[in-house]
């Protein structure tokens, strides 16, 4: 019987001690710098005062440019996008200096040729795209190919 009471005395200790997922310091940086953790490191710096991010927010940063800065020659014209089940999705269009998707034109958030192959991003999706025509995207939720037409 003492060793049960011993063990649930025990569980009880453990459990009543908080347990913090982050250091005091990082803590204290969210503290001081008037951040939290969602939005430390994206709109606001731990590592400045509350002042110094509040004049920051006034004064935003001015958008990524996304122009199309590679050379998509190689894979210009129209490609025909399905999903895993061979669906047809949205049409995806490359052309010399735009990208369009089910006929918009997208901001590209990223752009690069690697081993011959165009790999763009937009929207939560990303596109490879060969020289061959052939292709595939992913995204958070889903994946399929892409074939030029």
């Amino acid at each position: 019987m003492k060793k049960l009471i011993l063990t649930a005395l025990a569980l009880s200790v453990v459990a009543a001690t908080p347990a913090y997922a982050i250091s005091d310091h990082y803590r204290e940086q969210l503290s001081r710098s008037g951040c939290n953790e969602m939005n430390a490191g994206k709109t606001c710096d731990i590592h400045k005062t509350k002042e110094q991010n509040a004049e920051a927010a006034k004064h935003p940063k001015p958008p990524a440019d996304t122009s199309v800065k590679v050379n998509m020659t190689p894979y210009i014209g129209k490609w025909d996008v399905r999903n895993a089940e061979g669906q047809e999705l949205n049409g995806l269009e490359i052309r010399k200096d735009a990208v369009l998707f089910g006929g918009d034109k997208v901001s590209l958030t990223t752009q690069q040729i690697s081993s011959g192959a165009l790999y763009i991003s937009f929207s939560g999706l990303t596109f490879t795209l060969k020289k061959s025509g052939d292709g595939n995207w992913v995204s958070a939720e889903s994946m399929g190919t892409a074939k030029r037409k």
